[in-house]
């Protein structure tokens, strides 16, 4: 075949007055060249590959089905198999009774089929009456009509019940008048509940504004105590300081009062005195002695009275030096607590700084998060929309549909043998039995 360009016209060059093979659609002749012809053909054996390829493809399925197929028949067969020597291991009296139960269940198939049948007839005539109804206009207008009856026969059965439930004047009277107790009492009891809200509101209100008050001027109750306690801890640090002389002074005099005492002690004993003599002589003068000694350092009544009175003051002291000491360590307990809190909450943002860190990464974790379920999604989504599609496919598939039935049929087959094997059951309990 020459190569030449496509022409429009005939050999001749004029129009002809018939279409012929290679005509237009004006009627005029078009010839056309190698080049054409061979882009066609290429274009025919692409299309016949890929129809080659996808035929191929479709008669492995084929085959891998058959082979399913072939396998799911020997199971059957090897199970139908199974079941006839069952049978046939059954005496008479239970193969007859198990040929009983057989055609009784033929003939149950037998109506399930026919009453299938029934059904799906059924269902196209329900299907054939709905869109007969739907293109009926009569027919639309009726069950419009039904529906507007059916919703006034609701509407006047509630008129009924509310006209038979009425109640009478007196007893509407009563029940506005409870009504209107109750709701009173609501009322008031709201208004007591309020009145209280407000009393709290106007203290805290108060409260409020005397806290304000007292950090304006800078002298809040705490700053108070705050002022007592560090003048009482001055105090006592005075006293502490000062309690090691005043404790030292007083034990000098103790002392020295101790030496007086023995002193006179011994002078008493080395003078020598009758004390009964004394006594019956010049009971007068020593009555009057001894009231002097009472008050007299240098009498032996006056130093032990001075003795016992120092023992007691010596005594009072002790006990306050152990108070003192628990309030001074009580004192120290909470000037260290103090110090503690104030030291954590003036170092405030180190957590803040280790807050703000965690919170970032956290931030950056749930971010991550976020970007791997987005990707998940996307897969499972993408996974979806393939799985329907390897669905729709299967669907047109004549085999997959084969072997869906076939698949029923096997399925069928084995409840069919489950009830007979139960029956078998039933039938061999009752054959020991007998």
């Amino acid at each position: 075949m020459s190569e030449r360009p496509i022409t429009q016209h005939g050999i001749s060059g004029l129009t002809t007055s018939y279409s012929r093979p290679g005509a237009t659609a004006s009627g005029s002749r078009q010839i056309k060249d190698k080049r054409y012809w061979q882009a066609l053909l290429q274009t025919l054996r692409e299309q016949n590959e890929h129809i080659q390829e996808q035929l191929e493809l479709i008669f492995k399925q084929r085959q891998l089905k058959d082979t399913e197929n072939r396998g799911l028949e020997n199971e059957t067969a090897k199970e139908k198999n199974k079941s006839k020597e069952m049978i046939n291991s059954l005496t008479n009296e239970e193969q007859r009774k198990y040929r009983d139960l057989q055609f009784v269940s033929e003939n149950l198939q037998k109506q399930n089929t026919m009453f299938h049948s029934q059904i799906s007839e059924m269902e196209k005539q329900k299907e054939r009456l709905l869109s007969t109804i739907a293109n009926s206009q009569s027919r639309a207008e009726a069950h419009r009509l039904k529906l507007k009856l059916k919703e006034l026969s609701a509407k006047r059965n509630s008129m009924y019940d509310e006209a038979n439930n009425r109640l009478t004047p007196a007893q509407e009277r009563e029940k506005l008048i409870i009504e209107v107790r109750s709701n009173n009492k609501a009322l008031s009891g709201i208004g007591r509940q309020l009145k209280i809200i407000e009393d709290q509101l106007n203290e805290k209100k108060e409260l409020w504004q005397q806290i304000q008050h007292d950090l304006e001027e800078g002298n809040s109750e705490r700053h108070i105590k705050y002022k007592e306690l560090k003048k009482r801890d001055e105090v006592m640090s005075s006293f502490l300081n000062s309690f090691r002389a005043n404790m030292d002074q007083e034990k000098q005099s103790i002392e020295l009062l101790k030496n007086q005492i023995t002193f006179a002690i011994e002078q008493i004993t080395l003078q020598g005195i009758n004390m009964k003599g004394f006594r019956g002589d010049k009971s007068d003068k020593l009555d009057n002695e001894e009231i002097i000694s009472k008050n007299d350092l240098s009498s032996h009544a006056g130093l032990i009275k001075e003795y016992k009175k120092l023992s007691i003051v010596l005594k009072q002291l002790q006990i306050l030096e152990k108070r003192t000491r628990e309030q001074v360590n009580a004192l120290r307990k909470e000037e260290t607590d103090a110090t503690h809190l104030i030291q954590k909450y003036m170092n405030l943002e180190i957590p803040r700084s280790t807050a703000i860190i965690k919170m970032n990464d956290l931030s950056s974790a749930l971010q991550e998060l976020d970007d791997k379920k987005r990707v998940t999604d996307n897969v499972v989504e993408e996974a979806r929309s393939r799985h329907q599609e390897l669905k729709v496919k299967l669907k047109s598939n004549e085999t997959y549909r084969q072997l869906s039935h076939l698949e029923e049929k096997l399925i069928d087959i084995l409840k069919e043998n489950k009830s007979l094997q139960c029956t078998f059951d039933q039938l061999q309990q009752v054959g020991q039995r007998i």
